[in-house]
């Protein structure tokens, strides 16, 4: 998320972010990244923001540039629920996708979120990511 956070300054372009709040042991996460987020439409929409995924049991081991234990991967992946139900949507549903805006102090604002779990309907989360890119 930090480095995220830095894109506007490097940049020196708006920057939004699409958070992909997530879980190993989450079966409609995998059923949206299998079903929804491997089409080209999806795709070419989600390119529009910088991708963020925080997992919020057990970050997996490939997120890391070195060897990493399991009590670390638990750990980071408690830091992610706290941020979910503490600091930022006040609920632990997943998944849960949200867009954020970095403000020009560097804080986050939530711009949107898209709470409704299992994507049934890819048109309306098309229209979720399409209405809330902002200008690029």
């Amino acid at each position: 998320m930090a480095e995220a956070q830095k894109e506007p300054t490097r940049t020196g372009k708006p920057q939004r972010i699409f958070v992909d709040l997530t879980a190993k042991s989450c079966a409609n996460c995998r059923l949206n990244e299998n079903d929804v987020f491997s089409r080209d439409d999806v795709i070419e929409l989600i390119q529009q923001y910088k991708l963020v995924q925080l997992y919020t049991d057990e970050v997996p081991a490939y997120f890391y540039s070195v060897d990493v234990d399991l009590d670390r991967v638990k750990a980071d992946g408690r830091t992610n629920y706290h941020f979910q139900k503490d600091r930022a949507f006040g609920n632990v549903e997943l998944p849960l996708y949200a867009v954020l805006s970095v403000q020009g102090d560097n804080k986050l604002r939530i711009e949107a979120s898209y709470t409704r779990g299992r994507i049934t309907d890819v048109d309306e989360f098309a229209r979720f990511l399409k209405d809330n890119a902002g200008q690029q």
